[in-house]
């Protein structure tokens, strides 16, 4: 039985093993002395997100094996102390933090697709033309207040283009579209095309 354990520093890392036969109480005081640095300090390297993953990943796998085992019958002091069997709210944070970093980044990155405009977002072109129709829109999603903002959102539609897409909105000034959506948009007052 093999607990891993990984330490990334951004171009520094760090592979740690704790190799033997485990009794339940020791394996499980591995799986902890193992897992709660490795899931602290062991996502600051340039690639060590993918071996902390996998080092989790053994780790649980090992600690469910160790979990299965009885308790030793001829119980004796352990020679090192173990660590307390519940992660402190400190080192819980390590196996929080990226999850939430994580989240937060594909949070951010699903909402500058224009995929996800919705009806009252801000958005300009990037590739602005000075045709009413734009299929070679380059949009951005911005906040109302920006002042590169061109465009309000009227309308977001599913499917491919089609020609009456933007006509139920009359106040309409360019439509953007794309294989999976339309966009009718009204130039906001005072904002000149980029």
């Amino acid at each position: 039985m093999t607990f891993r354990g990984h330490r990334g520093w951004l171009l520094v890392m760090q592979f740690l093993t704790m190799a033997g036969p485990f009794c339940r109480t020791c394996g499980l005081d591995a799986f902890r002395r193992m897992t709660v640095p490795t899931a602290w300090a062991g996502w600051w390297g340039m690639i060590s997100p993918l071996f902390t993953v996998y080092a989790l990943v053994v780790n649980a796998s090992a600690r469910s094996k160790v979990a299965a085992l009885g308790m030793p019958e001829a119980y004796t002091e352990p020679s090192k102390p173990l660590l307390p069997k519940r992660v402190s709210r400190l080192e819980g944070l390590g196996f929080i933090l990226p999850v939430v970093l994580i989240a937060g980044i594909m949070m951010i990155r699903d909402r500058e697709n224009p995929a996800n405009a919705v009806a009252g977002d801000c958005v300009r072109n990037r590739n602005e033309s000075n045709a009413w129709i734009d299929e070679d829109a380059d949009i951005e999603i911005l906040d109302c207040s920006d002042r590169r903002a061109t465009y309000r959102v009227l309308a977001h539609m599913p499917g491919p283009d089609r020609p009456n897409a933007c006509y139920s909105h009359p106040e309409a000034s360019a439509k953007v579209y794309s294989k999976s959506f339309i966009l009718c948009l009204e130039t906001l007052p005072g904002r000149r095309r980029s």
